[in-house]
C-alpha cells in the first residue's frame, strides 16, 4: 500500500471558499506574514528565546544540580560557512521562529560526538521538507527531495494535536476550536476529517496510463476521498499535494481576525506589541519586571520547558539544560539596587558577586578604607564609659 507524501509546512490549513464555492489559492502564508501584530509576535518570541544562554547541569544524587560545560553543539551546532559559525543564539532564533510560524523545526544531523550523540545540526527550512507517515508514526523524511534517515534528523515540535506526529502552526491550530466564521468552520471539519484534499497530482510511476484507466483511477480515488475511507493501490503509486500549502491569511480573512485575536494564536501579550485588550482596557504593571515576568510565565514558559526538554537530549545523561530566564527578567535601577540590598544583607550574595551582575570590578581594600572615612567602620565598636 502506497503512503502519502505531504508537505510539513503544508499540513492541514484551512482555506477560504470563494463566492463560487471554489477554494481559492490566491492567498498564501506569506500574506499572513504581512500582518505586522503576526511579524512582531514571531520576531520578539524568537528573540527572547535567543537572549537566554543555553546552561547544562548535571544532576548529583543528594546535593545541588552542579554547573558544568555545554557540549559543542550547544555553543556552535552549525556554521555558515568556514570562519563563520553560527551561534546557539542564533540557531535558537532560527528554530524558534520556524516553530512558531509551522510548528517544526528541522535539521540535519552531519556530524556526532564520542558519545554518538550530536555534534553538528544543520538547520532546514520547514517548507523543504516532507514527512512520509504510517499509522500516526513518521517513517520517512525527505529534505529537498532527499530521503534523510530518521536518525540523521533534528526534529522539534510545537501545537501538536493527538494522533499527528507532526506540528502545526498557530493559525491552523487555532482553527479547530475557534473557526468563528461558518464556512472556515464548515472547511475546518472537512479538512481534518480527511475529504476535503486539495487539487491534487496522482501519479503512476510504472506504466503508462490509458484514458479509460485513468478517469476509473481519478474516480475511485475521489471517491475514497470523499466518503473520507483510505485509498488504497499498489506499491508504484504516490501522491504529492500541488496545493496543500493553505492560505492563513484566507482563514484570518473568514473569521474577521483582530489584533487581538492574532495575539492569542501566536501566544503573545497584546501589550507587548502594542495591542490595547478589548474595551480599551489593559492590565497595569508597577514595573518593567512585573511586565517581563508576566510574559515569561504565562505566554513562554511552556515554550521554553519545551525546548530545554529538547536541547537535553543532545547531552549524555544525568545532564540537563536549563535555559537562563534571568537574562530576560530585566529590572528598572531602582528595584534591581534594592534587590542586590536584600540579598547581601540577608547573606545570599557577596558584595563582589552584586558588583559582578553589574559589569563591575570587585572592590579594592582601597576603596572599602574611603567607605570607613564616609560612613565609619560598624565593626568598630565604641569605648563605654571606664574603658580604654
Amino acid at each position: 500500500m502506497s503512503l502519502l507524501f505531504r508537505s510539513v509546512s503544508s499540513l492541514p490549513m484551512p482555506v477560504s471558499p470563494d463566492r463560487t464555492g471554489q477554494r481559492s489559492s490566491s492567498a498564501s502564508s506569506s500574506d499572513a506574514m504581512r500582518q505586522s501584530v503576526v511579524w512582531s509576535s514571531l520576531m520578539l518570541r524568537a528573540s527572547v528565546v535567543s537572549l537566554m544562554p543555553v546552561d547544562v547541569f548535571r544532576r548529583v544524587p543528594g546535593g545541588s544540580p552542579a554547573n558544568v560545560n555545554p557540549p559543542t553543539v550547544l555553543v556552535e551546532p552549525s556554521s555558515f560557512a568556514e570562519g563563520h559559525p553560527e551561534t546557539i543564539a542564533d540557531w535558537m532564533f532560527a528554530s524558534q521562529l520556524s516553530l512558531d510560524a509551522h510548528g517544526n523545526a528541522f535539521g540535519e544531523i552531519t556530524a556526532r560526538d564520542s558519545q554518538e550523540l550530536p555534534a553538528r545540526i544543520e538547520l532546514v527550512p520547514a517548507e523543504d521538507v516532507r514527512v512520509r507517515i504510517v499509522r500516526r508514526r513518521i517513517v520517512e523524511y525527505r529534505f529537498g527531495g532527499v530521503v534523510i534517515p530518521a536518525r540523521n534528523v533534528w526534529h522539534e515540535r510545537q501545537n501538536l494535536t493527538a494522533g499527528v506526529p507532526v506540528g502545526l502552526s498557530p493559525i491552523v491550530h487555532a482553527a479547530l476550536a475557534v473557526a468563528t466564521s461558518k464556512a472556515a468552520r464548515e472547511f475546518s471539519a472537512e479538512w481534518f476529517g480527511g475529504s476535503a484534499i486539495p487539487g491534487s497530482h496522482l501519479k503512476n510511476t510504472a506504466k503508462k496510463l490509458e484514458p479509460a484507466e485513468t478517469d476509473a483511477v481519478k474516480a475511485r480515488f475521489a471517491q475514497t476521498v470523499r466518503s473520507g475511507e483510505v485509498f488504497v493501490t499498489g506499491s508504484d503509486w504516490t501522491f504529492s499535494p500541488l496545493q496543500a500549502k493553505a492560505a492563513e491569511a484566507g482563514l484570518l480573512e473568514a473569521i474577521r481576525a483582530t489584533d487581538l485575536d492574532l495575539c492569542r494564536y501566536f501566544g503573545m501579550a497584546p501589550s507587548m506589541v502594542g495591542v490595547s485588550a478589548d474595551g480599551g482596557s489593559s492590565i497595569t504593571y508597577q514595573n518593567i519586571t512585573q511586565k517581563n515576568l508576566d510574559f515569561l510565565t504565562t505566554y513562554m514558559g511552556p515554550v521554553l520547558k519545551r525546548r530545554e526538554d529538547a536541547l537535553s537530549t543532545l547531552t549524555a545523561r544525568p545532564r540537563f539544560v536549563k535555559l537562563n530566564r534571568s537574562s530576560f527578567l530585566a529590572m528598572d535601577a531602582k528595584t534591581r539596587a534594592e534587590l542586590l540590598a536584600a540579598r547581601i544583607q540577608s547573606r545570599t550574595l557577596t558584595p563582589d558577586q552584586a558588583r559582578m551582575i553589574e559589569d563591575e570590578p570587585a572592590l579594592a581594600e582601597s576603596d572599602y578604607a574611603q567607605f570607613d572615612r564616609l560612613f565609619g567602620n560598624p565593626n568598630k565598636t565604641t569605648p563605654q564609659k571606664g574603658q580604654a
